[in-house]
């Protein structure tokens, strides 16, 4: 559960170089975050994409994922994956729009320690 995590633990994951963090802010206010997280040699998995509900539907989060999928791109790697909780359409909804495929229906948790329905998916990058 990683609500319950002390400092240490989220300041060695932050730290990671296997990982890559970004946040959007408006006014001194951080409103998004987005993560990346290395799979493989040739897969990055986008991670903890989350927006203030007040700033949802302003696109932040889509620009987040732009940015994420330019590093991959950068990085000369060929696949960005996901997982997205399937109750969550919207979210799942930008990221068909964006290019991303379901490739398997699995349970996941999500950090919270609750298991929900989830989709994994992929996005070629090219």
């Amino acid at each position: 559960d990683e609500v319950s995590k002390d400092e240490k633990y989220w300041r060695d994951r932050l730290s990671d170089s296997e990982r890559l963090h970004y946040g959007a802010f408006l006014n001194n206010k951080l409103v998004a975050v987005g993560g990346l997280k290395k799979i493989s040699d040739d897969n990055y998995m986008i991670v903890a994409v989350y927006t203030i509900p007040e700033y949802r539907k302003q696109g932040i989060s889509t620009h987040l994922i732009e940015l994420l999928l330019e590093y991959i791109k950068e990085k000369s790697i060929h696949i960005a994956s996901l997982m997205v909780n399937k109750a969550q359409t919207s979210a799942v909804d930008m990221y068909i729009h964006m290019g991303f495929v379901t490739v398997k229906e699995e349970d996941h948790s999500f950090g919270d320690g609750v298991v929900y329905p989830a989709l994994y998916m992929e996005k070629v990058v090219k």
